[in-house]
């Protein structure tokens, strides 16, 4: 670190900003936000970043390795949408095998290596777990949503500021860290003033089940998880449209997913992923507009197709997941031996 100069980047001062922002409406209109982003922002947010991981090959180290992560994602879309039943167990089998065997896809290349690592590692270990309530909470519910918008864009983060030794990464750091904590802890009454429309409640029901695994996670931790249909339903009739801790956790869930979209279209000039053939633009630009009227004609419908997005999205940015926790940990022990790490990939 020595010789090192502390730097200012405008974009971390951007991103106060944009996180101040998402806050302030997650606070007041946590489930509208919600709603409005994961269908506007949403998609081209996945489409964008799909198109990025490719011309980087999702950051593996065999052209073939995105096949094995693109096809779970299917069949998780499949399964989702009911044209296969592969019950809940099955289910978290698939993506613990995905989110495991994606480090080796992002570190190995000896195709006997990868053999003996995903025979007698990953596939062992995401049969034994993939059936325990725990695995599911954390695998099928956890990872795909709030460990991926919020957990990975904090550890993004984190990475930057040891790269950069940024002070205005590090208070970036410091605000999102305020934000998420205030927005659990502040527990607004918004019932009286501002009632959630039964059609924004129809609307949320598919998401529900993440703010009721959430809070049950944070009362007793992972002891207090449990798939009791009976607990899930009370808590949506009861306590998550009128109870103020239930509106406290939805104002964090939607300033987690409004600022994980935001900040990704903030690094446009850090990224580039703007940085595409025409052609390629166009499409995503037809394919996102076709999103947005898919959800707007039927939002059953709409819904079951950015499921299927966020699905592919989540899985094809694995290996990269990985390379960002195996960099932190070199980061951090360089930084503890006083020298300093530079990566080789961009963070997103």
């Amino acid at each position: 670190m020595m010789g090192k100069t502390l730097s200012h980047d405008p974009i971390d001062y951007l991103n106060i900003g944009l996180m101040l922002l998402s806050a302030s409406l997650a606070f007041t209109f946590p489930f509208e936000l919600f709603l409005c982003v994961y269908a506007f922002l949403g998609p081209l947010h996945y489409l964008t970043e799909i198109s990025w991981l490719q011309d980087r090959q999702f950051f593996t180290r065999r052209r073939c390795d995105p096949i094995v992560l693109l096809m779970i994602a299917l069949i998780m879309a499949l399964s989702h949408l009911g044209v296969v039943s592969l019950g809940p167990g099955l289910m978290t089998t698939a993506m613990v095998f995905a989110f495991f065997s994606a480090c080796f896809f992002a570190t190995t290349t000896r195709p006997r290596d990868r053999l003996a690592y995903l025979g007698l590692l990953v596939l062992p270990i995401a049969l034994l777990i993939g059936h325990s309530v725990t695995a599911i909470s954390i695998f099928r519910i956890f990872l795909p949503s709030i460990i991926h918008v919020f957990l990975f864009t904090g550890l993004f983060m984190v990475s930057g500021v040891l790269k950069n030794r940024s002070v205005s990464g590090c208070l970036s750091l410091i605000v999102f860290v305020l934000c998420a904590a205030g927005l659990i802890w502040i527990h607004p009454d918004l019932v009286g003033a501002h009632p959630i429309p039964s059609d924004v409640r129809d609307s949320y029901e598919p998401f529900s089940l993440l703010n009721y695994s959430l809070s049950m996670f944070l009362q007793n931790g992972f002891s207090s998880l449990s798939l009791d249909p009976e607990g899930y339903v009370d808590y949506v009739n009861n306590q998550l449209y009128q109870d103020p801790e239930a509106l406290a956790l939805m104002s964090f869930i939607a300033f987690a997913y409004t600022y994980h979209y935001l900040n990704w279209f903030s690094k446009t000039s850090t990224l580039k992923w703007h940085r595409i053939s025409r052609s390629r633009a166009v499409l995503i630009i037809l394919l996102w507009i076709g999103s947005i009227l898919l959800y707007l004609y039927h939002d059953d419908y709409g819904l079951d197709w950015l499921f299927f997005l966020s699905s592919i999205h989540v899985l094809l940015e694995f290996p990269l997941n990985h390379l960002t926790l195996l960099g932190l940990i070199k980061q951090i022990s360089h930084v503890g031996r006083g020298t300093h790490h530079h990566q080789h990939w961009q963070q997103p």
